[in-house]
């Protein structure tokens, strides 16, 4: 490849790399923006939005703790995550969605299935918190995998 050929060889590379580098701060504008949302929350919204951004904490240090098999320090935070679930239900009343609020209408649209969601969380949690207290470090994993998955089982659902 002659030098010309070697520069405009270079020259795409970079334009592809700089291509690339765009796309990633595109597509890293809405995560940053949904962190942002709680700014113009207030009320039952920011109430609501601030007990899920806890419970998403617990379950973040829950994880590490697993790893540590530090069963004493997960048992208030699955307690914490099993007290919000089961008041989930409360803090969406009708006419608290749009925004800032993430809440699909489908919350107000089908009021039993998203009750269930909340319960089938609260559920996991229980297992989650009831291992915990027992010491069951072997079986915790498989119950952190049930309470995430039905933060995203509602989230896919009830969440915009």
């Amino acid at each position: 490849m002659n030098v010309m050929g070697q520069c405009s060889y270079l020259a795409s590379k970079q334009s592809f790399f700089f291509f690339v580098a765009a796309l990633m701060a595109v597509f890293s504008m809405p995560m940053s923006s949904s962190v942002n949302a709680h700014e113009g929350a207030d009320g039952i919204v920011k109430e609501r939005m601030d007990n899920f951004k806890k419970s998403q904490n617990n379950l973040k240090s829950i994880r590490s703790l697993i790893g540590e098999g530090d069963t004493e320090a997960i048992i208030p935070l699955a307690e914490e995550i099993r007290l919000w679930a089961s008041r989930i239900p409360q803090y969406f009343p009708e006419g608290s969605g749009g925004a800032p609020s993430e809440a699909a209408d489908i919350i107000w649209q089908d009021v039993e299935g998203f009750r269930g969601a909340a319960k089938r969380h609260e559920e996991a949690a229980e297992v989650l918190l009831n291992l915990a207290q027992k010491g069951e470090v072997a079986r915790l994993n498989e119950a952190f995998a049930e309470v995430a998955g039905s933060c995203k089982a509602c989230h896919q659902r009830f969440r915009k």
